[in-house]
């Protein structure tokens, strides 16, 4: 095994062929409710070759950098409009907006999305 990274209850393990990797898989179903009480989610357990990217905590991570996963940026889309909306209706505070906006934002500036923040964020904040 070459290595691992995790963040929270997300992890990729990384090796040099893909047995090593499955080797792994199996160790990890077993030692994972044991000593953490969590299970092998199998839809999400899979094997990528780094160089055609892999997805992680919303993004896909390719040798060039992180892109935003298409499902991400749908889903950040509909809450920060859903921001703009309760606090339009007077549902929640300034703070509260701003709070919830932001770490969305934080979350996005970890990737590639410079064109796509600008573009399409200015265009929910003013109006599409």
């Amino acid at each position: 095994m070459r290595g691992y990274v995790r963040y929270s209850d997300d992890f990729a393990l990384f090796a040099a062929d893909r047995g090593a990797l499955r080797d792994a898989a199996g160790e990890l179903r077993r030692w994972l409710p044991d000593e953490l009480g969590l299970d092998l989610n199998e839809r999400a357990a899979r094997t990528y070759a780094c160089m055609s990217g892999w997805p992680f905590l919303g993004f896909r991570v390719l040798p060039r950098g992180l892109e935003i996963r298409r499902v991400t940026w749908r889903r950040i889309r509909q809450r920060w409009l859903g921001t703009e909306r309760a606090f339009a209706r007077g549902a929640i505070t300034i703070d509260d907006l701003t709070r919830s906006n932001g770490s969305r934002l934080a979350h996005l500036e970890r990737g590639r999305t410079r064109t796509l923040r600008r573009k399409e964020l200015l265009d929910v904040c003013i109006g599409d």
